[in-house]
């Protein structure tokens, strides 16, 4: 949330307005989906792998 906050503010000379905020929260939004969807992917190769009975990790199927 740090870097989105500065990232956001640094455009705008760091002041603050509704438009800012609307940035920010935009911001903190997609970084926190795309690390949940990340954890999504490893839930879904572990549980296909578990499907399958190998007992290969994904590691080593690399």
């Amino acid at each position: 949330m740090g870097i989105s906050t500065y990232l956001s503010l640094r455009k705008t000379e760091f002041k603050f307005s509704s438009g800012t905020q609307f940035k920010i929260l935009r911001r903190i939004f997609v970084i926190f989906f795309i690390g949940l969807a990340l954890s999504w992917v490893e839930v879904f190769i572990g549980t296909y792998d578990s499907l399958t009975n190998e007992s290969i990790s994904i590691g080593n199927k690399l």
